[in-house]
């Protein structure tokens, strides 16, 4: 798959991803990797999936902060929470943002083009995704 626009290329280095594991507790047998210059956060290698810092430091914010309070967080919650919609530039890709007046976690940007180059990518496997079957999406 190739992006239908470009993203810079990843800088993201090593030690930002030994980081996950050993700041932010990722068990290592979910296999992170870091992104080649030909790839993007749309279009990595077979296997794997790509993942924008910003991205993820939002959502693992959210399910700490409703773990915190005791409440469930699924894909509700995250829809009431944050905007996500298709995005016309790059088909096959969701843009998510904070709805406006609903941000949890103060200063999150709209946007993400400061982070595009900071993204890395991850092994699809039952240690990253579980059990899920990425098969059962709904494609149209």
């Amino acid at each position: 798959m190739t992006p239908s626009f470009s993203y810079p290329v990843p800088t993201i280095k090593a030690d930002r991803l030994e980081d996950l594991y050993t700041v932010h507790g990722i068990n290592r047998v979910v296999v992170l990797d870091l992104a080649s210059t030909s790839e993007s956060p749309t279009a990595v290698r077979d296997g794997y999936g790509g993942m924008c810092p910003n991205f993820l430091r939002d959502v693992l914010a959210l399910l700490v902060k409703a773990c915190e309070e005791g409440l469930l967080f699924g894909l509700d919650e995250l829809c009431h929470l944050c905007l996500m919609k298709r995005n016309n530039q790059n088909p096959g890709t969701f843009l998510m943002s904070p709805h406006p007046g609903l941000q949890i976690i103060q200063g999150v940007p709209y946007r993400d083009q400061n982070w595009r180059e900071e993204f890395f990518i991850f092994k699809i496997n039952e240690a990253s995704v579980g059990s899920f079957h990425f098969s059962r999406l709904p494609r149209y």
